[in-house]
């Protein structure tokens, strides 16, 4: 069976959360005098539109809930499977995103990491 909407909507606000964390942990530890790329104010900025837009299309109820979005896409096969792929993509990148800052958290600028090289050229 396919994972739901509601369990990987529900991941990725776990993610965000993960994400906020690790950015205020690194801000506040940070003897750097350079003004951060983004802060957790940014990532909650950006966590709470993600919770207004997936509540308003009803991602957090439970399948069998007649106003979820996995219940109102039970016969739109292609745009369900789109919206999953899109939901593991952010999953993907706020798990990348924490990633990043726990290895330079806990490695103090190392760049061998090939995922840190990804975050650096951009």
């Amino acid at each position: 069976m396919m994972t739901s909407i509601c369990k990987s909507s529900r991941q990725a606000c776990t993610l965000f959360d993960r994400l906020s964390r690790a950015v205020a942990a690194h801000q506040l530890e940070s003897r750097s005098t350079e003004a951060p790329v983004f802060s957790s104010k940014d990532i909650e900025d950006e966590f709470e539109r993600y919770r207004l837009w997936a509540g308003s299309l009803g991602a957090f109820h439970p399948s069998d809930d007649t106003r979820s979005l996995d219940y109102r896409l039970r016969d739109a096969a292609t745009v369900r499977k789109r919206a999953l792929e899109l939901l593991g993509e952010l999953c993907g990148l706020l798990s990348d995103g924490t990633y990043a800052i726990t290895v330079v958290k806990s490695a103090r600028v190392t760049t061998s990491d090939s995922r840190i090289q990804h975050f650096c050229l951009y």
